[in-house]
């Protein structure tokens, strides 16, 4: 199920909005504090780093091309803002 949610999003088969909001902007700045709290606390080494760095950049990869993606299709949720009345 999991492959189907990334392969789903990957292929813009997903909203916009979740692709941008809830992935590239929600999901990302938790993953970036939660570092930069274990870095802060000491709880993460340079191995740990190392590979936090490496999936963020891998996540990003994958956000990005979801937002591109979802941007290159044809339809009505092609806006980031929030749907109005």
């Amino acid at each position: 199920m999991a492959s189907f949610f990334v392969v789903r999003y990957w292929r813009g088969e997903a909203p916009l909005w979740k692709a941008f909001w809830l992935y590239g902007v929600l999901a990302s700045n938790i993953g970036v504090a939660l570092v930069g709290w274990g870095l802060v606390t000491g709880r993460i080494g340079e191995h740990g780093l190392a590979g936090l760095v490496a999936l963020l950049l891998i996540y990003t990869v994958w956000v990005l091309v979801s937002i591109c993606a979802a941007l290159a299709m044809p339809g009505p949720s092609t806006t980031l803002s929030w749907p109005g009345p």
